[in-house]
């Protein structure tokens, strides 16, 4: 699983909105800082992630020290940043790049983020650009990354510094001051131009409509467009500062064995524009990634555009796991050492790289190039995580991560909703011997004891009315969300005629007359209330109300083959 992909725990909606968003206070210029410290109070916590909301969609203040604010270190503020914090603070997801939570100090990265009086933004603004190219006899509207854009003040004429538009065509400009703007862009092969009307910015975000540039082939040339994939539609372009990852294709127009006329970087949908096309010379197109590469004839009277397949596919990792003396092992005593191995292959026979790195900073780890390694975990009680990279050299990556526990406790936290998607209140948790209920909100949190010995566990939600809904889980569970279903339910005079019984799904229930029995000394006292509930697999959305997970006796997964299930009280 991909870091940039975790996604973190649902927060209620009264935490978000009832926070107190205070102006940061300000920062001298030059001072040292900690990355994702956005309300720069000296400390990384749940409120530097809402400062930053605040900022980015309720017009609060903007942060003193716009780098700190800049979680993932990216060069921008944006939601990403609130989310990479949320996950480092609630997933074990890495600690923000350095300078990080327990080192403050300077940027060691470029960008035209600063933490100082004279990086106080008093605005964003956020927009893209496209341009109309025509492919195959119609236009479409082409995001284009790499155009440079910036604001200029129309009161003073000062330019603020360019960024270059992303691989989805989209900007995000912070402005050191506040007052009105416009925004200009510039890009060989493109006509240099500025946007029609003013952009007013007296703090928080300003969002901008998608901007059309136009195309400047120049006399004797045309624009090319055309798309490019790898094999197996894997994604184009990564740039991941934790993992090290950071690559996107080229295109470059030459002559046979010539010289490169002309490049220009595919969108994140992976088409090209390259806008000045000389005519009359033998020209081809070479599309590259590390080291994959493929080339194309130039045909500019063609009807079909060119279509390029860089030749590779990305590795692919099917399980990883930790040991200890030959046992697999997810959890351990704190400060002990396990062997974590990942079991990874390359679909095109290509030869592996691999790169571990722990969540945390952890003293006297090295990582191998090798799909084994030894892991000390640290010597507190918590839930912690080894991520590793692995790479074919040849533009395809994959990442994954083991969680291992060193706490006595298993966690348990996630919403529970019926079939419209709303909260279910007072519902019944249980994992073992420990029972919790829901929230106003249909949130639980539960703590279950950790033993170590325990091949799997079994989570079961209950609530009156609802089928009741059980899951079995090698492990704890953070941020899940569960479904319960409604039961139908008929009332029948007494248990003493033919009760027959059919729901909204056609499963019929019939129990003849004199059937059911009460226990010894209980007398059954009418009405009979029948209430079912059936789960059709078939049908896409209907989950069975005990999963189709299972666990074996080593604690491998294995899955449950069903056709339906019904439920009946």
């Amino acid at each position: 699983m991909s870091k940039s992909s975790l996604s973190v725990p649902a927060l209620p909606l009264a935490l978000l909105l009832g926070l107190s968003l205070a102006q940061a206070p300000s920062r001298a210029a030059g001072a040292d800082f900690q990355r994702g410290d956005a309300n720069s109070d000296r400390a990384l916590d749940i409120s530097d992630a809402l400062f930053s909301l605040g900022f980015l969609f309720l017009g609060s203040p903007p942060p003193a020290c716009a780098d700190a604010a800049d979680a993932n270190d990216d060069g921008a503020i944006d939601i990403s940043d609130a989310s990479y914090t949320l996950g480092y603070l609630f997933l074990g997801s890495p600690a923000p790049p350095a300078p990080g939570p327990d080192s403050p100090g300077p940027d060691p990265t470029g960008d035209e983020l600063g933490c100082g009086p004279e990086n106080l933004l008093p605005g964003l603004v956020r927009g893209s650009v496209y341009a109309l190219i025509e492919s195959g006899g119609a236009p479409i509207e082409v995001p284009l990354p790499g155009i440079a854009v910036r604001l200029v003040h129309l009161g003073s004429g000062e330019a603020g510094p360019s960024v270059l538009t992303g691989p989805d065509g989209v900007f995000h400009l912070p402005s050191a001051l506040a007052g009105a703007f416009q925004l200009c862009w510039e890009a060989p092969g493109y006509v240099p131009d500025c946007r029609a009307g003013t952009i007013l910015l007296e703090g928080g975000v300003v969002l901008l409509e998608p901007e059309r540039i136009s195309l400047d082939p120049g006399p004797g040339n045309e624009p090319l467009t055309g798309v490019v994939a790898f094999a197996d539609g894997s994604p184009l372009c990564g740039h991941d500062p934790f993992f090290g990852i950071d690559y996107e294709p080229r295109i470059e127009l030459r002559e046979a064995a010539g010289p490169a006329l002309a490049e220009a970087t595919p969108n994140s949908s992976g088409r090209f524009v390259l806008p000045r096309v000389p005519r009359g010379l033998a020209l081809e197109i070479t599309a590259s990634v590390e080291g994959a590469s493929v080339t194309a004839g130039v045909d500019l009277d063609a009807a079909a555009e060119p279509s390029l397949t860089l030749p590779n596919r990305r590795p692919l990792i099917a399980r990883i796991a930790a040991t200890q003396a030959g046992s697999e092992v997810r959890r351990a005593a704190p400060g002990s050492t396990v062997d974590v191995a990942v079991e990874a292959s390359d679909p095109d026979g290509d030869s592996l790289h691999y790169l571990w790195l722990p969540a945390s900073p952890s003293s006297g780890f090295a990582s191998l190039d090798a799909p084994s390694v030894a892991w000390t975990l640290p010597a507190v009680p918590g839930l912690h995580f080894l991520f590793v990279r692995v790479q074919d050299l040849r533009g395809g990556y994959a990442t994954e991560r083991i969680a291992l526990s060193t706490s006595p406790e298993i966690l348990f936290t996630g919403l529970v909703t019926d079939a419209a998607g709303l909260p279910v209140a007072g519902a019944s948790v249980t994992v073992g011997p420990v029972a919790v209920e829901t929230d106003g909100d249909g949130h639980y949190l539960l703590a279950a004891p950790g033993d170590a010995d325990a091949p799997s566990r079994v989570l079961t939600i209950t609530r009156p009315g609802f089928a009741p809904l059980s899951r079995v889980l090698s492990d704890g569970e953070i941020g899940a969300t569960h479904q319960l279903t409604p039961l139908e339910a008929l009332a029948f005079p007494s248990a003493g005629e033919d009760i027959a019984f059919t729901d909204s799904r056609g499963t019929e229930v019939s129990i003849p007359a004199g059937s059911l029995a009460a226990p010894p000394g209980v007398s059954l006292t009418p009405p009979v209330l029948v209430s079912m509930a059936t789960f059709d697999h078939c049908v896409s959305g209907v989950a069975s109300p005990v999963g189709t997970d299972a666990v074996n006796p080593v604690g491998g997964s294995s899955y449950l083959d069903s056709l339906g299930t019904v439920y009946l009280e």
